[in-house]
């Protein structure tokens, strides 16, 4: 089993590959083979990993599988039972380990970031989710709700760079 720090490291330099100018073929394909071998040595057994040009990467192993992309949610996000905000999607994930799945996805918004929270707050709750604990630190806003077999953390916070705010939710199955 790959351990988070690893993890974590794997993801950055794959990141940092990722978001170069378009890496070569030959220039991919051995990033990561140089990759799989390094995370083999501390994991369980074999990993696969797939750099998907500007667009993302697939770590896959045989306890589990990570997957980050830049401008799409993963094809298995559960966007039909969470309702998202209309915003620019800039970030998203998919970590499996075992039965659990958990996603995560980021969104760039042009409404204040009070607002914004609590917009998609509303639309969770109308989807049947129900508000567990909020949390406003700051300029911060934070909600853990549970509903449709799905827990949610949602945060909203301002972003200095657009004017607006910064969006995320992260999703996670809930075992029965």
């Amino acid at each position: 089993m790959l351990r988070p720090a690893r993890l974590a490291l794997v993801a950055a330099v794959l990141g940092l590959a990722v978001s170069g100018c378009g890496l070569d073929q030959l220039a991919q394909e051995g990033a990561e083979r140089a990759v799989e071998e390094a995370v083999e040595q501390g994991a369980s057994g074999d990993v696969d990993i797939d750099i998907d040009g500007e667009d993302g990467f697939r770590i896959e192993g045989e306890d589990g599988s990570f997957e980050v992309g830049a401008t799409d949610l993963p094809d298995d996000f559960p966007s039909d039972l969470v309702p998202l905000v209309d915003g620019e999607l800039i970030a998203s994930a998919r970590v499996t380990e075992g039965e659990t799945t958990n996603w995560s996805a980021n969104f760039q918004v042009p409404t204040e970031a009070g607002d914004a929270f609590a917009g998609a707050l509303a639309a969770l709750e109308s989807a049947g989710y129900e508000a567990a604990q909020t949390t406003q630190s700051g300029t911060y806003n934070t909600a853990l709700l549970e509903g449709n077999g799905l827990q949610v953390v949602l945060g909203a916070l301002p972003d200095s760079s657009s004017g607006g705010s910064l969006v995320t939710y992260q999703v996670s199955t809930v075992s029965p």
